[in-house]
């Protein structure tokens, strides 16, 4: 993030995952020095598991969330 100002960052999560919890990467978030703009890294939570991308209404949210990112860029 310090080493290149335009870089953005989502980090997805399925709601009920057990092997990754969507809770510990929004502390980790939390707690990154802020280095310009906040909304550069990103915590998004989709419905389903540890592959919530296999459901095809979390996958339709998952593009739309980084084509919006991709825009941003």
């Amino acid at each position: 993030m310090a080493a290149d100002p335009k870089l953005r960052v989502i980090i997805a999560h399925g709601w009920n995952d057990l092997s990754c919890p969507f809770m510990g990467s929004i502390l980790i978030v939390d707690q990154m020095p802020v280095m310009g703009d906040a909304s550069r890294v990103s915590v998004h939570e989709y419905p389903g598991g540890h592959m919530f991308f296999s459901r095809t209404g979390s996958q339709a949210e998952l593009r739309k969330d980084v084509q919006a990112m991709l825009e941003k860029h």
